[in-house]
């Protein structure tokens, strides 16, 4: 098994295990409801290849690998009026100098996330489609290629006040089928978060309105 397989597998496990802590309740546990949740993220993001580009001249190495990466935005939707369930729409795009590497990317997923006082630790696994081009024939990404894509990530938003907060680090595995053995990008971003719904956040059942039990 390779190094990477065997990234994937573990991050996979984690992303996984984290959700199932958060999204698993006790049989008389109510399910939560608050507008609060609902949140639009904006961010930046670096995306980091997992192949880069080397110069020869007569069979000799001139110059060291250079790792492809692209810099760009990411921008989601994120629905969590359901205690623990995060239900995910997103949209990439990324561009690189060195040899004007372009992604971007459609997903969509779910995963868990926990209220701790300000913070909201969060793990997802989200599917979608990419797309990778470059400007010239370049290992992977010789030409437009457009494929499914398969995301594990996590990460923490940290609340201002009742509408805005900050996501200070999110970190993501995305799986790409390009080539004979497919590829293993990295991404990593930071942004800002906006929140809809009703001041007060989540209350304790019986203490409002905003909170119903579901049968």
């Amino acid at each position: 098994m390779s190094h990477r397989a065997s990234g994937i597998i573990a991050a996979s496990t984690v992303v996984f295990l984290f959700a199932l802590a958060c999204v698993a309740e006790t049989p008389d546990a109510p399910t939560r409801i608050s507008g609060l949740e609902d949140q639009v993220y904006v961010g930046y993001q670096y995306t980091r290849y997992d192949y880069g580009l080397i110069r020869t001249f007569n069979g000799s190495v001139t110059t060291p690998l250079t790792q492809l990466t692209t810099q760009g935005v990411n921008v989601e939707y994120a629905y969590r009026k359901l205690n623990r369930l995060d239900l995910v729409s997103s949209f990439r795009f990324g561009a690189g100098g060195l040899m004007g590497e372009k992604i971007t990317t459609f997903a969509g997923g779910a995963g868990g996330v926990l209220q701790v006082r300000r913070i909201q630790p969060f793990g997802r696994l989200l599917v979608g489609y990419s797309h990778l081009s470059s400007n010239d024939n370049i290992y992977l990404a010789g030409g437009p290629k457009g494929g499914f894509a398969t995301m594990f990530g996590a990460g923490l938003d940290v609340s201002i006040n009742n509408r805005w907060g900050l996501r200070p680090l999110y970190t993501e595995l995305q799986y790409l089928p390009f080539g004979p053995r497919g590829s293993t990008y990295w991404n990593v971003g930071s942004g800002v978060v906006y929140r809809f719904g009703h001041s007060g956040g989540l209350r304790r059942l019986g203490e409002g309105a905003d909170e119903l039990r579901l049968h």
